[in-house]
């Protein structure tokens, strides 16, 4: 009796082996996280040129640009604005950078507010492209065909804050008659009194037979409340906005531009390459860092190489343009997409690292740090993820960008030999298996 019982339970305990294994998937297969000792920055020769301007930078404080393109996870901000505060106990802060009023184009990140004050507007990303829309560097396009057209924008921190500055540049594009005006307010100490700015510089750039409008706006102090007038001969003319930037004019610091679209890929962002590049130059970032991957990941007919070819063309034309330029890729991070397990993920993975071998790039090895294939479900258990299982709670993003800035700045101490005391994030263990 002993011994057949002895035979069921082993046959039992062997059946639920081969369940798990079956139906589990990744999801078992958990590898501890959060390592600091390994969590570095790769080929961190790559961001030689901006390890020495932040070196400089401690000596003889400057205007140092970060640009960060990506889809849904950057576009949030959540992550952004914890590397923002990062750079800001150790460098100190030159203004927002890039903003959009992404409310007037169907999405609404949580660090804008935007409302619409006279005539319509219309806005779309380049998921959506179409003939008469060009995309810029921020990846959405606004328009209005009205003779009079106005819109009110605010930058807040997570916190509700509002962000302030004193310089403001619009990328448009219309006919010739056509103006933009660009207004402030000190909201909420002054919410009467419009400031108008004391100077104003207009500049033609022409890419690829398209003709676009850098418009500057100085002011003589602080606006936190920017308020923004279109005005046209006649109705009926499209006027397009394709980028704003928020900034504080001649004051040293970091100055970090969030680039996100909802649903991005790397392929859709150099299929806007001439325009998007324009702009990029305009910015001159001394940093860019592209993290894609996560929509890639879901799609059934990806093809390795031709994702290679996309993303090498882009990164290529973007070292000619900016040569002096450091770049970081960063892998994308494990999801879970309505129960889908990501089924291209490791291969983006690999072709990222592959690109950034061959390219002299760095590279910030996300989808490791989180704890690799499986990892998901364990953040989301420590309530670090959203239900969806796709994103993140603020929480989760915070980290990341806490796990980032490790990196990137023991990597700047080791790198440049600092004796200089840098206020470097922690994160706690107990977010380990």
């Amino acid at each position: 009796m002993r011994k057949n019982i002895s035979i069921t339970f082993i046959f039992i305990v062997l059946f639920c082996l081969i369940k798990t294994n079956t139906f589990s998937q990744s999801d078992s297969c958990y590898v501890d996280t959060l390592c600091h000792d390994e969590n570095i920055i790769e080929n961190i020769e790559a961001l030689q040129n901006f390890y020495m301007k932040l070196n400089s930078h401690l000596e003889n404080p400057k205007q140092i640009s970060i640009l960060h393109l990506g889809d849904s996870h950057i576009e949030m901000g959540y992550f952004v604005e914890e590397v923002r505060s990062c750079f800001k106990v150790n460098f100190g802060l030159a203004g927002f950078g890039m903003l959009f009023p992404y409310q007037l184009a169907k999405s609404v990140p949580y660090f804008v507010q935007t409302k619409t004050t006279k005539g319509a507007w219309n806005g779309k990303c380049y998921l959506k492209a179409e003939s008469d829309f060009k995309f810029g560097i921020a990846g959405f396009t606004i328009m209005t065909m009205n003779k009079e057209a106005e819109f009110e924008m605010q930058a807040l921190k997570c916190d509700t804050s509002i962000i302030s500055g004193n310089k403001v540049v619009v990328y448009s594009s219309s006919n010739e008659a056509s103006t933009i005006n660009v207004c402030g307010m000190n909201y909420p100490l002054d919410s009467i009194s419009k400031l108008d700015p004391v100077e104003i510089e207009s500049e033609k750039i022409v890419v690829d037979d398209f003709q676009y409008r850098k418009t500057t706006f100085y002011f003589n102090q602080p606006i936190n409340k920017l308020i923004f007038s279109v005005s046209q001969s006649i109705d009926s003319i499209p006027f397009f906005i394709s980028g704003i930037q928020l900034t504080n004019h001649e004051q040293p610091g970091i100055v970090y531009h969030n680039c996100g679209v909802v649903g991005a890929t790397f392929k859709q962002l150099s299929k806007n390459a001439s325009l998007s590049i324009s702009q990029m130059l305009d910015i001159n970032p001394d940093l860019i860092i592209f993290s894609y991957g996560s929509n890639e990941a879901y799609e059934p007919d990806f093809i390795s190489n031709d994702y290679y070819l996309a993303v090498i063309d882009y990164i290529q034309r973007v070292k000619k343009t900016l040569p002096k330029a450091a770049i970081i890729l960063t892998t994308p991070p494990d999801t879970r997409s309505n129960g889908r397990f990501p089924i291209n993920n490791m291969e983006i993975c690999n072709v990222l690292k592959q690109i950034a071998k061959e390219q002299n790039l760095a590279l910030w090895n996300l989808h490791d740090q989180m704890g690799g294939a499986g990892s998901m479900i364990k953040w989301f258990n420590k309530g670090l993820a959203s239900k969806d299982k796709l994103h993140f709670k603020k929480i989760g993003y915070e980290l990341q960008a806490k796990m980032f800035m490790y990196a990137l700045l023991n990597g700047f101490k080791k790198f440049n030999n600092l004796n200089k005391d840098l206020i470097i994030p922690a994160y706690s263990d107990f977010y380990k298996n």
